[in-house]
């Protein structure tokens, strides 16, 4: 019987806690996968869901830098998405990096700002995503990609013949 009461009890208390305005809940933001990753481009996001309590967004985008967890103050670029959603809704978006150098390494989060009951703003970051740019041959490297292929051709056709 002691067990069932704690177990109401603790029910109860989560219920109440779920629904009150703690502040346990704040806006909710998350970082898109990063696609189309070329040799200096990228394409990211974010993913935003606000529940009626939260304040609307000012302003949102993504950060990307090559050191880890890239701020709206500390990063390589960033991208503004401009304002929304309202409270009570959602809203996916998405950014172009741009600006990107070959074979290298970034780490990207979305953000979002919003302002506090004093009006002052504050800025909430989405998961770390972590990309490398693609190499490309280059012209040595095409060149050398020609040779083996010609390469393999005589071999081919060398079969072919004996």
């Amino acid at each position: 019987m002691k067990k069932l009461i704690i177990y109401i009890a603790i029910l109860i208390l989560a219920n109440v806690a779920m629904r009150a305005d703690w502040g346990l809940f704040e806006a909710m933001i998350s970082t898109q996968p990063v696609y189309n990753i070329t040799n200096n481009s990228a394409i990211s996001g974010g993913s935003i869901n606000l529940t009626e309590d939260d304040n609307d967004v000012i302003e949102k985008g993504v950060v990307w830098s090559t050191s880890a967890m890239p701020t709206i103050d500390v990063n390589t670029g960033m991208t503004e998405q401009g304002a929304g959603p309202t409270s009570g809704n959602s809203e996916i978006f998405a950014s172009n990096l741009t600006g990107l150098q070959l074979g290298t390494k970034y780490y990207v989060r979305a953000y979002l700002i919003t302002t506090d009951e004093s009006e002052a703003e504050i800025a909430f970051y989405g998961q770390q995503r972590i990309f490398t740019t693609i190499p490309t041959l280059g012209e040595w490297g095409l060149i050398a990609l020609g040779l083996l292929f010609a390469s393999f051709g005589g071999w081919y056709v060398m079969r072919r013949l004996v």
